[in-house]
């Protein structure tokens, strides 16, 4: 649709939030004028173009051309939305929560800690996606020797609940990555998986008989002769 001085009018009046009569009110003239404006069945006076390209701060030369190029604003809502949105996003991507429980303990180095500091990139994720799934079914294994575990589960055999634990039938288990950083060639190792979970060993009859809850653990990492990546030491407080 062609763009007319009344349209601009109108746009211009609402992103002002004033009425038809409000503006008139303003320019000294009637609500009925600012109608006819607005419909293109009349224009202002010299004058009160002048005022109404100083209170609208565009050129009257635009106005009469309803050449505007204006662009609706965002409503408080969607604004709202977006903020929470990237605020949200920040908080995923920088789990500070995390670096704090960890740094306060004076178990770690500094340096450890900050891969805390951010979570990773996806692609670092699905490049350890072995380690996280051998990682689940060591978590998962109850009633396994300890030379078993180590053959199967390596480094993560710890995890394990072997038949030490005699009284042990069942296990539950949560754990979450909270980041991953690869090819980190300045450091000991060349890659570092920050893990936090929780584990029970429950009898028979559903009691808990031995268990971690909320424990940080960082897996450090290699790569095999075949170029896959392997947890070559876990370290956690004692």
């Amino acid at each position: 649709m062609q763009n007319t001085f009344g349209k601009a009018i109108v746009q211009l009046r609402k992103e002002k939030g004033l009425t038809q009569k409000e503006l008139a009110d303003t320019l000294g003239v009637t609500d009925k004028a600012v109608s006819r404006w607005e419909t293109d069945k009349n224009y202002p006076d010299i004058e009160t173009l002048r005022r109404l390209s100083k209170m609208f701060d565009v050129s009257i030369d635009d106005m009469l051309k309803g050449d505007l190029k204006i662009v609706p604003k965002k409503t408080p809502i969607k604004r709202i939305m977006v903020i929470a949105i990237i605020i949200i996003v920040i908080a995923y991507m920088f789990p500070v929560y995390n670096w704090q429980r960890v740094i306060n303990y004076n178990y770690f180095g500094a340096q450890e800690a900050a891969y805390l500091m951010f979570r990773g990139w996806p692609t670092e994720y699905a490049e350890v996606q072995q380690i996280i799934d051998l990682a689940e079914g060591a978590f998962s294994k109850v009633g396994i020797s300890e030379a078993e575990a180590k053959e199967t589960y390596g480094a993560l055999s710890r995890y394990c609940i072997t038949d030490d634990y005699e009284n042990v039938k069942t296990q539950k288990h949560k754990l979450k990555i909270c980041s991953v950083h690869l090819k980190q060639y300045t450091s000991e190792y060349t890659g570092y998986i920050w893990v936090r979970y929780d584990q029970e060993g429950l009898t028979e009859e559903g009691d808990i008989d031995m268990g971690s809850w909320d424990a940080m653990a960082l897996w450090c990492l290699e790569k095999d002769e075949t170029g896959n990546w392997y947890v070559a030491k876990v370290r956690e407080m004692p």
